[in-house]
């Protein structure tokens, strides 16, 4: 507290960040500057009535209320700071007395002191009285500070049984509440375990029934609702039923159940996403990226040439070029082969596994989020087995990654074909089937139509086919076929005749013209 004079004589008091500031005395009301250093000449002095920071005084007007006796030892006075009682800093008068009026008598400050009125019996002293409590005896150990309450081990652990049992109904209620939250939200979670053991067996997901699963089938367990992302478990024993009966085999009955390699397994689900599980990784699953596999078309003058060839009833040799160029058309659909344990729809689209789901419990495609959907990056597709029939714009192959030598299809650019001189078969989109069969690579047409010629000169409408084969020699055989029905005469029933056409043009009439 910083303390000066002002100009009409009178102490004034500021705070110390006011320094260098102007301030208004409260004596003459004229603004004065705060000086950075108190005046010695002025002090501070808090006496009863006084504001809380105290009353600033000259030594003059100190002294003056000295010796008019108005000071007195328990009033205050700061200094370096602090409040001082007066008496320890000047010598003062001690404070007046009290002076208490005779007549008026002294209030007893115990009830067994006061007199006794006469006319009334003395009250009787009472003793005093020591409460007893039936308390145990305490035992202390040499570890127990000194001090220290004992503890009550009875009460503690009843204390932890009821937090516990607490918290637990709290956890099973969350789950329960949280369960009916994404019923409601429809996100559900469907399962599907692929039977990868050498026998049938049933599996068994916590919370739901036993599950029959044939050898070398998958199943859906739909309709699993989670309260939030959690790891369930799925048990794996070896089927009760008779394989070919589908009824409970009886020699089976009463037997203990047959645990399966693995036993058991904990499966990932989260609420709202597909689950695959693959007991034991033996499965082997296909990852393809199906995005642009719609808008490939195979054009080459291979393709062309091979049209021709058979058109004119040649060797079909460019057929196969155009088998590589199949292969290496959809080559780069295919990714990789996996045997995770696991797989989620959060990580592959499962449109291609055929996971059973109820209708009624489907999520509905709202229309406002299919922008959003369009802008997110398309997930590969996930497939069992990893062998899968890829069909494009004019053809199909059925891609296998260990082997090229699967069964492919493709749309011929000629649509008029000639067995030979004289006849004449036609097809809208002849598409033409390329497989292998042991050391044979063959090729099909179907579904042509064309006329055969009969006895005297009758004309019959036909179905054509083709059939070529090629052995490891390279040496090409085929055979053009024609089924037609001769009209009966008179009462005798139409007859089914076959005419074919071999490589050299040579006609054949198996079960007669």
């Amino acid at each position: 507290m910083l303390l000066f004079k002002c100009t009409c004589g009178k102490a004034c008091c500021a705070q110390d960040s006011e320094a260098g500031q102007k301030v208004v005395c409260a004596h003459c009301g004229e603004e004065i500057p705060v000086p950075s250093a108190s005046d010695a000449d002025c002090l501070l002095l808090f006496r009863r009535g006084d504001p809380d920071n105290g009353q600033a005084l000259t030594s003059t007007e100190f002294q003056h209320l000295l010796n008019r006796g108005e000071l007195f030892s328990y009033d205050l006075v700061s200094k370096d700071g602090e409040w001082v009682p007066l008496g320890k800093v000047y010598e003062l008068p001690p404070p007046p007395a009290i002076e208490m009026d005779g007549s008026i008598a002294e209030i007893a400050l115990d009830f067994q002191d006061l007199p006794a009125v006469e006319g009334f019996a003395k009250v009787p002293k009472k003793k005093k009285r020591t409460v007893k409590f039936d308390t145990p005896e305490i035992r202390t150990t040499k570890a127990s500070a000194p001090g220290q309450r004992p503890v009550n081990l009875k009460k503690r652990i009843l204390t932890g049984v009821k937090t516990i049992i607490i918290l637990t109904v709290l956890f099973f209620g969350g789950i329960r509440l949280g369960r009916i939250v994404n019923f409601v939200l429809k996100r559900v979670s469907n399962v599907m375990v692929v039977n990868t053991f050498d026998v049938p067996c049933r599996f068994k997901i916590n919370g739901y029934e036993w599950q029959e699963l044939p050898k070398n089938t998958h199943m859906t367990q739909p309709d699993v609702y989670v309260a939030f992302s959690c790891k369930k478990k799925i048990l794996f024993m070896e089927s009760t039923l008779n394989p070919l009966t589908g009824m409970p085999d009886k020699a089976k009955e009463g037997a203990p159940g047959i645990a399966l390699d693995p036993p058991s397994m904990r499966i990932p689900i989260k609420p709202g996403f597909d689950t695959v599980v693959n007991p034991g990784g033996r499965g082997i699953f296909g990852v393809y990226d199906f995005s642009n596999l719609s808008g490939l078309s195979l054009s080459s003058p291979e393709l062309k040439s091979l049209s021709t060839e058979l058109a004119q009833a040649k060797p079909p040799v460019s057929v196969l070029k155009v088998t590589q160029q199949i292969q290496n058309l959809v080559r780069d659909t295919y990714k990789e082969s996996r045997k995770d344990l696991f797989f989620t729809s959060k990580d592959y689209n499962f449109e291609s596994l055929g996971i059973i789901r109820n209708q009624d419990l489907s999520i509905p495609k709202d229309k406002t989020d299919a922008p959003a959907k369009a802008a997110e990056k398309p997930l590969l597709s996930l497939v069992y087995p990893a062998v899968r029939t890829l069909s494009f714009r004019n053809g199909s192959v059925a891609f296998d990654p260990d082997t090229e030598e699967t069964e492919r299809s493709i749309i011929l650019v000629s649509r008029e074909f000639k067995p030979k001189p004289g006849y004449s078969v036609t097809g809208a989109a002849p598409r033409l089937q390329i497989r292998y069969e042991k050391s044979f690579l063959v090729l099909q047409l179907s579904a042509l139509q064309g006329n055969v010629k009969g006895l005297q000169n009758a004309v019959y409408k036909a179905q054509w086919s083709y059939l070529a084969r090629m052995d490891k020699a390279g040496k090409w055989t085929w055979l053009w076929t024609a089924k037609y029905q001769k009209p009966g005469v008179g009462k005798k029933a139409p007859e089914d005749k076959i005419l074919t056409i071999d490589q050299a043009g040579k006609e054949a009439y198996p079960n007669g013209k």
